[in-house]
């Protein structure tokens, strides 16, 4: 009868689940790990059904929305990190016009 449940009802990987929320698979891991998120253990693999992945769609919308703009910023902050335009350049004597010599 447990096989017949797992084949009637749809199932999602971890790495699916990841996509179709659009968030990184390792917050997906970590809702499984705070038992946030139930999983069935099909063929030693961890399996989301799919009404638990709709329940996350509706109840759950304000965390993923929190994701998203946490990993959103994550990636403005490296990006202003890398950009050498923003990086503050240091006033030397040699460089410096307020600077004159007596």
């Amino acid at each position: 009868m447990v096989l017949c449940e797992h084949i009637a009802e749809p199932h999602f990987t971890t790495l699916e689940t990841a996509e179709l929320l659009g968030i990184e698979r390792r917050t997906v891991d970590y809702w499984i790990y705070t038992k946030k998120l139930p999983i069935r253990l099909v063929e030693g693999r961890n399996y989301i059904r799919l009404c638990d992945l709709e329940k996350i769609l509706y109840e759950g919308s304000a965390s993923i929305e929190r994701e998203k703009n946490r990993r959103l910023k994550e990636s403005a902050k490296l990006k202003k990190h890398r950009d050498p335009s923003t990086h503050k350049k240091f006033k030397t004597a040699s460089n410096s016009s307020d600077h004159k010599s007596t």
